[in-house]
């Protein structure tokens, strides 16, 4: 398998977040000398706040067992920074440490060993998922319920509260926001959110819009905004109104 120049064209740097330096070593030197990719390694979490602060990245690759800090919550703390696409790496094999992490923000996975040709082809996949939001959706704030979503920074607010949303979260909201109060069958979000049905879960999407649910939910066991029609999908219960910007 290789991966042509116009599919890795986008992607000049990425942040490596891992405090194994043999690995971040190894893998800097095949980014460069494969895909001629700048890559920036940091061993301690706590140094990513400043270090997103001062550079923009194309893409951040995130390790799940860091010291003092576990990878998790230092996704979330990203995430208040950028919403620059986080591809986590991991030896758990564990779907409940996978959901955590979906939750806190992180666009994909990759087991470990893994090989930079994963590792690209599924930054390209993210950043393909960005681009296929047809170009009347860019641009545009959203006001649903009590909420304000500004499409070109994935931000979720209110009077009181900001969500920065990950590119995958992004993506599902705006596909129920351009179809209010329409049953939405769990194929057509799959296909839309361009989610892979060989994806690590039967039910991706469900998965997913539970996630969601918990971004703008006041309650999730009684969801008044994504409602289960049981059998089919789903329906974004809300009045939306659209504004360029």
């Amino acid at each position: 398998m290789t991966l042509t120049n116009s599919q890795v064209a986008s992607i000049k740097n990425i942040l490596i977040i891992d405090d194994d330096k043999e690995i971040t070593k190894s893998l800097k030197q095949t980014l460069k000398g494969r895909f001629n990719i700048d890559a920036l390694a940091i061993h301690h979490p706590k140094e990513a706040g400043a270090t997103l602060t001062l550079k923009k990245f194309d893409a951040i690759l995130l390790d799940l067992m860091l010291p003092e800090i576990d990878g998790i919550e230092v996704c979330r703390h990203i995430r208040t920074i950028t919403n620059t696409p986080i591809v986590m790496i991991t030896a758990s094999q564990e779907v409940s440490e996978r959901i955590l992490a979906f939750d806190a923000g992180v666009d994909d996975f990759l087991v470990k060993p893994f090989s930079t040709l994963e590792l690209m082809a599924r930054i390209n996949a993210i950043y393909r998922r960005m681009a296929q939001a047809s170009p009347e959706l860019k641009d545009k704030i959203y006001q649903f319920d009590r909420w304000q979503f500004d499409t070109r920074t994935s931000l979720l607010t209110t009077a009181t509260e900001e969500v920065q949303l990950s590119t995958a979260d992004a993506n599902l909201l705006m596909v129920f926001l351009e179809h209010p109060r329409r049953i939405l069958e769990r194929e057509f979000l799959l296909n839309q959110t361009n989610t892979s049905k060989r994806d690590i879960y039967d039910r991706a999407i469900d998965v997913r819009v539970g996630l969601l649910r918990k971004k703008i939910e006041e309650d999730t066991k009684q969801p008044k905004l994504i409602q289960t029609h049981h059998g089919r999908g789903y329906v974004f219960n809300a009045n939306v109104v659209k504004k360029a910007t």
